[in-house]
Parts: structure tokens; sequence; C-alpha cells
């Protein structure tokens, strides 16, 4: 994952190239679950996305894919941010958020 302001991207690695077909334009629910109140609310729906050139360059990059979101928690503290495609959870990451008001 790269953190650009409150904009995120996460890189997914695809097991082959049909794999990588298939996820493309799907979308990607992110919700999030604050640490101190334990509720969960839907922080962004986005795409799934080819890499373009002005991406990082990995390591069998020829089978990631990439969904990218604008997420602003609203408090601060530890988020637990999951992932879902189609109702199925691909990931969840953690991020600390400490300049939001109460």
């Amino acid at each position: 994952m790269i953190i650009l302001s409150d904009n995120y991207i996460w890189y997914y690695w695809c097991e082959d190239e049909n794999q990588k077909k298939n996820l493309l334009g799907k979308t990607v629910q992110l919700y999030g679950t604050n640490e101190f109140d334990k509720n969960e609310i839907l922080l962004s729906t986005t795409k799934i996305e080819e890499l373009t050139k002005d991406d990082i360059q990995f390591p069998n990059h020829e089978n990631i894919v990439k969904f990218q979101a604008d997420i602003k928690p609203t408090k601060k503290g530890r988020w637990a941010i999951q992932s879902f495609i189609e109702n199925q959870l691909i990931g969840t990451t953690n991020v600390f958020d400490m300049k939001r008001e109460e």
C-alpha cells in the first residue's frame, strides 16, 4: 500500500493472467472499523485498474493490479480497513490517523 495524503493505493498480486483479466474493472468496497467505537462504516468504493508506466515497477508486475481510494477516517486512532470484491474479503490494512479532530 502507498499513501498519498488521504489517497491510498493498494497493489494486488494475481496468480496468473486469467485472474488479472477477471479482476480488472471489478468494484472494491473499503470498510473501516475504528479501534475505539468498533462501528464498521463504508469508507469508499473504487474499481480495480491496470498498472500504468507511472506506477512503481515491482517484480512480476505484469500480474499486478491496483485500486486506489480517498479515505478520510472520521475519528483519530487506528482503523482496520477491509477490502472486499463481490462480498469476498481480499485484505485488511491498518491505518493510523493522529491528526483528525475528535
